[in-house]
């Protein structure tokens, strides 16, 4: 959470394995062990994705795949502890081209 900049809820425990994160106004509800499998993943649609690489990239996150031009976003992919995949996008670059989704 802290290298992501999200906030926990303020109802959580330390040893909550279900809770609420908060950061520029959303929510996440989480849950351990209980629902879902490492692996999974999660898009977050974001304003200027280049900002929340640069942030993430100085906290230390775990970034899977860098900033990339696919056809609907120009996006971004971290890793977080539990193996799953966190995505954000802005809109697509005009001046760069498309990466090929299959490769």
């Amino acid at each position: 959470m802290r290298v992501l900049g999200f906030a926990k809820a303020d109802w959580m425990s330390d040893d909550a394995t279900f809770g609420m994160v908060k950061r520029d106004g959303c929510s996440l509800y989480l849950c351990e062990n209980d629902q879902g499998c490492a692996g999974t993943w999660l898009w977050i649609g974001v304003d200027e994705v280049e900002a929340v690489d640069e942030e993430f990239r100085k906290s230390g996150a775990k970034i899977r795949e860098g900033l990339t031009n696919y056809s609907w976003a120009y996006e971004l992919r971290i890793e977080d502890p539990d193996g799953h995949v966190i995505r954000f996008g802005s809109d697509p670059k005009s001046d760069l081209p498309f990466k090929d989704r299959t490769s």
